[in-house]
């Protein structure tokens, strides 16, 4: 078992991440000792918690932008409309 600074090291993150993650539920860990304890994480919680990250990486990534173009009558007149249109005095 690690401590939450040693987990950190790991994940190459702040010991204060950890925490927060550890609080949130995303790392599976253990209290030890009175009160709220000292927070050990196991080698295997780690490890699921970066094939989990893995994942989530995936899952969120964004399909590609397609090029789109406004509808044309919010673009302004058409050439056409542009060259009918009486000339200015």
């Amino acid at each position: 078992m690690m401590t939450v600074k040693q987990a950190a090291e790991r994940l190459g993150v702040s010991a204060s991440l950890v925490y927060e993650l550890c609080a949130r539920g995303r790392i599976r860990h253990s209290r030890i000792g009175f009160g709220r304890g000292t927070i050990r994480i196991t080698e295997e919680a780690l490890a699921e918690f970066l094939k989990g990250a893995e994942a989530e990486t995936a899952a969120s990534a964004l399909p590609p932008l397609r090029h789109l173009t406004a509808p044309a009558s919010s673009r302004g007149p058409s050439r056409a409309a542009r060259e009918d249109a009486p000339a200015a005095p």
